[in-house]
């Protein structure tokens, strides 16, 4: 699998904060994609700010793009919640999906305002006013409606609509009977973040979620997640073994083998079988293997668990086999001496390899990117003091679209190796974009082309410490209105790209 999801930020206000959560405390996900629901945008209202919502609807809601610029400062905030914003139309477009079968009206909008139009009057949800900056609303058409924050996966997210709209059985069934008879005498158990791999299981009703602890149910009850059954195998009269994925670091990722005391109707033990957690930093797969014992009541299984963890550019990784077995009354370790790991083969994780070196890195400097020259801006002026001669200039007229029967200018200023574009109006001539493949434009801090990769990283912090320095650098404003683009070739600085955009 060549895509990942990983849950990004969950239950936060960014907007309010500034500031990134503990990720450990929060439902999050990386780059899957589906058909964007963002391609299905609600129809055109009255109000350009305003959704009115006239039926049972779920709205699936999200920040502008221009309201990042404005309101995270920090480009590490704000970058991770443009993932997680794709992120969220990746989840939100599964779910549009499996709505329609349910004849439930969704839409995706970035809106300010929200307005249910209810029986007895209107509803107004202000989104800026939310403690997340993305969620869903789910309204029943009538009066009723529930806000879900932040982000979950879709299974979490149909969960809490079919909660809502009283779709899935609400009457509770004994534990046991959520889960289906182990036939097999073995069986691989895994975990992963597809669809295509994961084992989904059925989803057990959340009044008995506290029976497999405070934890799990605090984070199901927090962050809307599910619990759900796999498969049951009877130890004795009065005990049995079921197999569930729950809750855990981001999503409901974890496989749990857990011992019921059928008499008591409590858990009196339980062990990991499965996980799969990856993030920038961490990457963690774990799969089981459950071999029923020739006596009754007796099982085994061996696990492998492969780790990677990145540290200043650097990845290690771990790679190891345990086991357990039951004896009819508690677990003890089982040696793995002896057993291969190739003779383990993990389900998902190959997707997880060594990462590509990456091609293209963007860096944010307001300073260097509007003040490149020495002698200050990319000007008509400043320019004309460092071209060398002898070069062309074309100049062709161009009409104002915004200033009726106004005419401006298009001035090209070229030679071998270098072009340059400017807009002249009545009181300005700026700079509208260029290349040059050649030393006739040194920039400052003696950047130009023909310098190694190295001496140009070593003048930006954010580039210094990388180990592998990508052959495309972005240096842009923080509203990303004017670029500067830097190619490389087998080490060496060969072209520079200018762009700017013209308000």
């Amino acid at each position: 699998m060549t895509s990942r999801i990983i849950i990004l930020v969950t239950g936060i206000s960014i907007f309010a904060c500034g500031q990134q959560k503990d990720l450990r405390e929060v439902a999050t996900p990386a780059d899957s994609y589906a058909e964007k629901v963002t391609d299905r945008m609600e129809p055109t209202d009255s109000d350009p700010d305003n959704l009115t919502v006239l039926e049972r609807s779920v709205v699936f809601y999200a920040p502008k793009p221009e309201e990042l610029n404005t309101k995270i400062i920090d480009q590490a905030i704000r970058e991770g919640l443009i993932q997680a914003m794709g992120d969220f139309a990746y989840y939100a477009s599964i779910v549009s999906d499996s709505l329609e079968s349910m004849e439930i009206s969704s839409s995706y909008t970035n809106k300010r305002y929200i307005t249910l139009n209810q029986v007895d009057g209107q509803e107004v949800i202000d989104r800026h006013e939310l403690k997340a900056p993305m969620g869903m609303i789910l309204f029943d058409g009538v009066e009723q409606y529930d806000l879900i924050p932040g982000m979950q996966t879709h299974l979490s997210l149909l969960a809490s609509i079919s909660d809502f709209f009283r779709v899935q059985t609400t009457l509770s069934v004994p534990l046991l009977d959520y889960f289906d008879p182990l036939e097999s005498p073995s069986i691989h158990i895994y975990s992963s973040h597809s669809d295509i791999l994961n084992q989904v299981g059925r989803r057990i009703h959340p009044s008995y979620y506290s029976e497999f602890g405070e934890t799990i149910s605090k984070k199901a009850n927090r962050f809307h997640m599910s619990v759900y059954a796999y498969h049951k195998f009877e130890l004795s009269d009065s005990l049995a073994a079921f197999i569930c994925r729950v809750p855990s670091t981001y999503d409901e990722s974890a496989v749990k083998l857990y011992v019921w005391d059928m008499s008591n109707q409590k858990i009196i033990s339980q062990k990991l079988l499965a996980e799969n957690v990856w993030n920038e930093k961490w990457i963690l797969v774990k799969d089981s293997w459950i071999q029923k014992g020739s006596e009754p009541g007796k099982f085994s299984f061996i696990s492998r668990q492969r780790e990677a963890r990145v540290k200043d550019g650097k990845r290690t990784e771990t790679d190891s086999l345990s086991g357990w077995q039951w004896t009819g009354t508690n677990f003890q370790p089982l040696s793995t001496t002896g057993l291969s790991l190739n003779d383990y083969p993990l389900r998902d994780w190959d997707s997880y390899q060594e990462p590509i070196p990456p091609t293209e890195i963007t860096i944010i400097d307001e300073d260097f990117v509007w003040l490149p020259l020495e002698t200050g801006d990319l000007t008509w002026e400043n320019i004309i003091m460092e071209v060398p001669k002898p070069y062309d200039i074309d100049k062709v007229p161009i009409e104002n679209r915004i200033a009726s029967l106004q005419m401006d200018t298009l001035i090209t200023i070229s030679r071998t190796n270098l072009r340059l574009k400017f807009y002249r109006a009545p009181n300005d001539i700026i700079l509208v974009d260029g290349e040059v493949t050649d030393s006739s434009i040194p920039l400052k801090m003696g950047i130009q082309v023909g310098i190694s990769k190295m001496e140009f990283a070593s003048h930006f912090d954010d580039l210094s410490h990388l180990e592998i320095i990508p052959d495309l650098i972005r240096i842009r404003s923080k509203s990303a209105d004017r670029i500067i683009s830097y190619s490389f070739q087998q080490d060496t600085l060969s072209r520079i790209e200018f762009t700017n955009f013209i308000h």
